[in-house]
Parts: C-alpha cells; structure tokens; sequence
C-alpha cells in the first residue's frame, strides 16, 4: 500500500499503532493487565495506551519462541523457503514504508527527511 506524504497529518491520524503484545503468533494483553500512554515526543499528544509488559510476559514470550522454534515449521524448514519467506516480508515493509516511517516519526517527534 503506497500513501501520499504530502499530507503528512492526515496519515498520522489514520495510522493506528499496534497496542498490544504478539505472542505465541496472538495479539495479546499484559498478563497483569497494565497499559501506559505512548507520545508524541513533539507535541506531547497522546498516541495511544499500550500494554505494559513485565517479567511474567517476557517468560511468556520466550517460551512461545523456543516452542515455536522446537516444534513449528520454521526450524524443520530449508534456507530456500526461509528466504522466500523473508523476501516476502522486506516486500511488505517497503510496501509500507509511508505508514512505518509516519509510526516512527510519531513515536521519535523527529520529521520524515
């Protein structure tokens, strides 16, 4: 998906950061139920309220990883379709570089140059 830059503002409303943690390939809460307020570093604004990850979701976390690694296809599978893989996913980030760069400008306060 390509966007237009020229209205920057009205791609950093329309863009929605992620507020939740992804384990186990699942968007999920913190395990204490925490949130805490990402800003805008230039303006102070309110971006989102994301979740506050501590311990417990990091052990969480790397259990999923181990077991996914262990018992999933990603470590029984050959270079060649690892890299179709990652090729595919580097398409998608440069598909989407307006959006990513507009989420990182938001969460850095520094202009897209």
């Amino acid at each position: 998906m390509t966007t237009d830059l020229a209205d920057p503002a009205a791609l950093a409303a329309s863009v929605r950061p992620p507020t939740r943690a992804v384990i186990g390939g699942r968007s999920v809460d913190a395990a204490s139920g925490k949130t805490f307020a990402t800003l805008d570093p230039a303006t102070g604004r309110e971006l989102a309220q994301v979740v506050e990850c501590d311990a417990v979701d990091v052990d969480r976390a790397v259990t999923a990883a181990r077991t996914a690694f262990e018992e999933g296809p990603w470590g029984r599978m050959v270079p060649a379709d690892r890299k179709r893989l990652l090729l595919r996913f580097a398409s998608l980030v440069e598909a989407h570089t307006d959006e990513l760069a507009i989420i990182e400008t938001l969460e850095a306060g520094k202009p897209i140059s």
